[in-house]
């Protein structure tokens, strides 16, 4: 008699390349009050994200902090906006300076996460900044030219910086010139209707961006809370993928993570939003049509 199989959650099994390490870049801020209710609110909901993600298989998680245009150094400083670390339970402690972009494992492990990671290892919690750019001329701050490489700049203090274009300008102008950002995303909430771009996107621009290693992310969590941007992301898929066809050597990277978690009503569903690593795996491959190297 034939043994039966014990059969797997959905999603479970991951993806097929075991050895790979999953992350999900991109994980906004719970909005905090400024009441200490409040801000214990705020540490328990992150608290969740992290154990849900971790136990789900996620190896790294990034927290974001959304900024508009130019950052402010007085307010948009990491050590500021994310000053917890997680090394022992307690998410108000400052965080050490292993979060600079200058140290090459930068970020924390998160000592409360249960089972993250494959090798059953708590998730690496890194500090990401989303800057949204509308105008072509705030691209200058995030150049080469202009990207200070002092301990006091605030782009220094974040592990990831990631900026999300509002017009054919701004991302053409960012993709040829914004050396500071690791990762352009393709938000499909922010154009006409809140169902498609804002922009296109050109091989040029593609390749100009993964020539300095770049990638180009796509948000999933929209498309689960809201039935009608499911085609968008689906369109912003097939869109990236014909613009990256010619581009070869090197390669353009494709990231999918989660995004924003607001609803049409705007409230974070929090850890509902959340996919396995498994699933995500097959909507890259399967869904939006990009293999999994």
């Amino acid at each position: 008699r034939r043994s039966k199989k014990r059969s797997l959650p959905r999603g479970a099994r991951g993806p097929s390349r075991p050895s790979q390490v999953r992350h999900d870049l991109d994980v906004p801020l719970p909005l905090a009050e400024r009441s200490t209710q409040g801000r214990r609110r705020a540490a328990a909901d992150r608290r969740r994200l992290i154990d849900r993600l971790g136990s789900t298989g996620y190896g790294t998680i990034a927290f974001s902090h959304t900024v508009y245009g130019k950052i402010n150094p007085e307010k948009d400083n990491a050590k500021d906006v994310m000053p917890w670390s997680f090394g022992n339970g307690n998410d108000s402690l400052p965080s050490s300076s292993s979060s600079s972009r200058k140290k090459e494992s930068g970020g924390e492990r998160d000592g409360g996460a249960k089972d993250g990671g494959k090798d059953g290892k708590p998730p690496l919690v890194l500090r990401r900044l989303n800057v949204v750019l509308e105008e072509a001329a705030d691209v200058v701050r995030y150049s080469s030219a202009s990207s200070a490489s002092s301990d006091d700049d605030p782009l220094q203090s974040y592990d990831l910086v990631a900026i999300s274009a509002r017009s054919d300008a701004a991302f053409t102008a960012a993709c040829s010139n914004a050396a500071a950002a690791d990762v352009f995303v393709l938000d499909y909430t922010a154009g006409r209707g809140g169902i498609q771009l804002p922009h296109r996107i050109r091989t040029a621009d593609v390749r100009a961006a993964t020539e300095r290693g770049a990638a180009f992310e796509i948000p999933y969590a929209p498309a689960i809370l809201d039935p009608a941007r499911r085609k968008a992301m689906v369109r912003t898929a097939v869109e990236l993928r014909n613009a990256c066809a010619s581009v070869r050597s090197p390669r353009p990277r494709i990231v999918l993570s989660s995004g924003t978690r607001r609803t049409s009503g705007g409230v974070d569903a929090g850890p509902m939003a959340l996919r396995t690593p498994g699933d995500m795996a097959n909507v890259m491959k399967v869904v939006l049509g990009f293999d999994d190297r």
